[in-house]
């Protein structure tokens, strides 16, 4: 008999401390149009909705891709085809991919001459054969530069760098490694696999990880506002570990992680491999066990960024993330665009591949700076266009691309045509967008050079 998490629930309901968990409703009850888009804004929807009638980057003029065309590529299993049939489609959709996924495209292409009926993932591990070593030897040259610098911090830090550095030897080196357990980063990597669920569009999986996340947030609630406080910030790496060791600390992470468990394993999603991996390794890191994690640039910087921020010299903080940023990220490097893929299946490769060319949407003015949630304030570019800004004010954005005063314009005069042919009204957009937006770029655009419209 099936034990629901409700139920778990309730053995443990003695226990303090221990949030309420939403049990599973009936799906076939469920309005999946509503429960799919889930706090999407429909002003949003109308928006990406553009980049169906040809709407181009509004920084760079270059086509995006709707999510829609990546969606169906996955659901029909397109990625599971042969590389020649994969290169033969996506050739045609050469102007939509970023200048790094033309780079592996025509790689694919290269390989499929030889090796016409081969996956794209057996034909991704055949690169990495020619890629890892060039990418070790650029990380190798970063690495170097950063121990040169680390060198000049307090000797504290000095031995905390130096066992980051260790640990990112063994990852790299696909080797176990010892990291305590972070509610925080357990919820970024689920977040992260719903991602790829939604890019599927499969409500039924959609509703489960939604849930999973949901309830997620509710059980580890503690947990999650105890690591904003700056006395949990700076407890070290065994710190973390010999507290969550402590037998009440271990009692209660194994109850909360158990009832998660059970509505992950009664959920449509639970043959699915990659979610019970992040499961697994959750419950390793509560037990203080070794668990497999590849090297990810992302967390190095995190990790990085925690010791540099205990640095009485800015200066030398400064320099040494800028070091640090030097190591290649997958949407601008193929190499690290391949290495990083080698475990992963064809339609993870081939999401991917894509994400980085999807439409997005822009705040001009940020959120976390007083910026409006609203469509005049919304501007649509590409993935990695809107990534690259994100360390940017709109203004400063202007004055390092002076391209932006041709582009910018252009986009207006495109929204302006697709206004003109009936276009919002189809997707549901208010008319006075066009007019909104062009205000408010206006408006952040450099006081000295204002970009203005006729």
């Amino acid at each position: 008999m099936k034990i629901l998490p409700v139920q778990i629930f309730q053995m443990h309901k003695s226990q303090k401390n221990v949030p309420k968990v939403e049990s599973q409703p009936n799906l076939r009850a469920l309005n999946f149009d509503v429960v799919a888009f889930k706090g999407i804004d429909a002003e949003k929807k109308a928006l990406r909705a553009l980049a169906k009638y040809g709407l181009k980057d509004a920084y760079t003029e270059e086509d995006m891709l709707h999510s829609d065309i990546l969606e169906s590529m996955l659901r029909s299993g397109f990625f599971k085809k042969s590389i020649s049939q994969i290169v033969q489609v996506m050739n045609k959709k050469r102007s939509f991919l970023t200048e790094t996924a033309i780079e592996f495209l025509d790689e694919i292409e290269r390989l499929a001459k030889k090796n016409p009926n081969i996956s794209l993932r057996d034909a991704n591990k055949l690169l990495g054969k020619k890629y890892e070593k060039s990418l070790t030897d650029i990380q190798q040259g970063v690495f170097e530069k950063l121990i040169q610098m680390a060198s000049k911090m307090p000797l504290k830090l000095q031995a905390e760098f130096s066992e980051l550095i260790q640990e990112k030897d063994l990852r790299m080196s696909r080797k176990s490694v010892i990291r305590p357990f972070s509610a925080k980063t357990f919820i970024y990597q689920l977040e992260n696999f719903a991602k790829q669920v939604e890019s599927k569009n499969n409500k039924n999986e959609i509703y489960a990880i939604r849930l999973i996340i949901k309830n997620a947030k509710n059980i580890f609630k503690e947990e999650l506002i105890e690591s904003k406080k700056a006395s949990h910030k700076k407890l070290s790496k065994e710190d973390k570990l010999r507290l969550q060791r402590l037998p009440e600390n271990l009692q209660k992470n194994t109850m909360k992680y158990d009832v998660l468990y059970s509505l992950f394993s009664i959920s449509v999603l639970r043959r699915n491999k990659e979610l019970d991996r992040i499961f697994k390794n959750a419950s390793a890191m509560m037990h203080g066990y070794k668990v497999m994690m590849p090297f990810k640039r992302k967390e190095f910087l995190h990790d990085l960024g925690k010791i540099t921020s205990k640095l009485k010299y800015k200066t030398l903080a400064s320099k040494i993330t800028e070091i640090a940023h030097e190591l290649p990220q997958s949407c601008d490097n193929i190499a690290a665009f391949v290495v990083k893929h080698l475990d992963s299946n064809d339609n993870r490769i081939g999401y991917y591949w894509l994400k980085d060319s999807l439409v997005s949407i822009d705040h001009m003015k940020a959120t976390n700076i007083g910026g409006k949630n609203r469509p005049f304030n919304m501007i649509l570019c590409r993935s990695i266009t809107n990534r690259r800004k994100t360390d940017d004010k709109f203004d400063d954005w202007c004055r390092k691309h002076p391209e932006t005063y041709v582009h910018l314009p252009n986009h207006v005069k495109q929204l302006k045509e697709l206004q003109a042919r009936g276009v919002y009204k189809k997707v549901g957009l208010y008319e006075d967008y066009t007019g909104d937006v062009s205000k408010t770029i206006e408006e952040l655009s450099p006081k000295e050079k204002p970009i203005k419209f006729n």
